[in-house]
């Protein structure tokens, strides 16, 4: 009785090990194409606004200097917003 219990939690426990870097929510390809497609946007903001393109590129710099995770890939997009509202 004891070992099909066992079985079954070790089972779902190698289950959610391999599970969880499949479920990552923000890959370094993701993080790549998030920041490229930033600095297209920040070209044409520099002609417009180059106070806020400086702000911009200094906040993308920090977010390049951390780890990819779901905080870098929420930043990138804060940022893109940001720089496609031009504000």
């Amino acid at each position: 009785m004891t070992s099909p219990k066992l079985l079954a939690a070790l089972t779902l426990a190698a289950g959610l090990a391999l599970a969880a870097p499949a479920m990552a929510a923000c890959t370094d390809a993701q993080a790549e194409a998030k920041m490229t497609d930033l600095t297209n946007l920040l070209g044409p903001l520099m002609s417009r606004n180059a106070a806020l393109t400086q702000t911009i590129a200094t906040e993308m710099q920090t977010a390049m200097l951390q780890p990819t995770s779901e905080e870098t890939c929420a930043t990138y997009d804060r940022l893109i917003a940001r720089a496609r509202a031009g504000r």
